[in-house]
């Protein structure tokens, strides 16, 4: 059984409330030495809450931070269906404090879709459109890259026992939002 398109087509978007690209922020080491990566995940997830709202799902830098101006980072960062690398560079440092101040952007071209949150985000639009309850996307990936014109066809399950093909395409991103559409492309007989 397959599911048959009635005009299907949608176009989503998976992103944090707020478009969360970059931001500073001032924080005290307690000495001079920098920050340690947990202790950077912990403020870095601290600031982002701060202004989203919610937590990040999840945060793993490589390294933490020298007090020395222009020492840099990595740090994966995982937030409602979308993965990122943001690129974290220490922007002053204040030695009479014992405080960096340090600043970080998502790195453009590292926006990476979840399958796993996409079901989600259609499912609402894909039971308009079909009829069906969507319950499951199978991807071949389990991430899928944000860049535009990337196409990945996915396995889609309903409540009604219903499967068939999903297309998804990429539109691009920006810092952490994802835009992508959707289709049913004819089965193949």
């Amino acid at each position: 059984m397959t599911i048959k398109q009635q005009g299907a087509s949608g176009l989503a978007v998976i992103a944090l409330a707020i478009l969360f690209s970059g931001c500073s922020v001032s924080v005290s080491t307690g000495d001079s030495q920098g920050l340690s990566a947990d202790t950077l995940e912990a403020e870095l997830g601290d600031e982002a809450a701060a202004q989203m709202g919610d937590p990040l799902d999840a945060i793993n830098c490589t390294n933490g931070l020298d007090a020395e101006v222009d020492d840099a980072t990595t740090c994966s960062v995982t937030e409602k269906g979308v993965i990122a690398i943001w690129d974290v560079k220490v922007t002053d440092v204040d030695e009479d404090n014992d405080s960096i101040d340090f600043s970080w952007q998502v790195q453009d071209g590292s926006q990476r879709l979840l399958a796993s949150s996409v079901a989600d985000s259609i499912g609402p639009e894909f039971g308009r459109q079909t009829g069906y309850t969507l319950t499951a996307l199978n991807c071949p990936q389990e991430e899928i890259s944000a860049q535009p014109g990337t196409t990945v066809t996915c396995e889609a399950s309903t409540a009604e026992g219903r499967t068939g093909p999903v297309r998804l395409k990429m539109d691009g991103a920006e810092g952490m939002v994802v835009n992508f559409s959707w289709d049913l492309p004819e089965a193949e007989q």
